[in-house]
């Protein structure tokens, strides 16, 4: 079963618990569910396709999975893993930019 047929199918048996919260911001399931099919339909409508390639560079919140989310529903997606934090990012005590 595809990420995004999960989601659907917990959407519809837990439409109105929480699915993830962040930064004072909550969203349920049946939230997210729609955000990602409309998103999934948004990429669609611009021509992103099956084997088409997508980076998704974002930092961590719900938007960030919900955009991962949404590019499994319909597309294919690589991982290129989570941003580092400030602290990772320090290489000798200088930050790297």
């Amino acid at each position: 079963m595809a990420h995004g047929e999960q989601l659907a199918r917990i959407a519809r048996k837990f439409s109105d618990r929480p699915a993830f919260t962040c930064a004072g911001t909550e969203r349920t399931f049946a939230e997210v569910d729609a955000r990602v099919s409309r998103l999934a339909s948004a990429l669609a409508e611009r021509g992103l396709g099956h084997g088409d390639r997508l980076a998704v560079l974002m930092g961590n919140s719900i938007e960030m999975v919900e955009a991962i989310f949404a590019v499994q529903e319909r597309f294919m997606r690589q991982p290129l893993g989570g941003l580092p934090g400030r602290d990772e990012m320090r290489l000798k005590g200088r930050l790297v930019s």
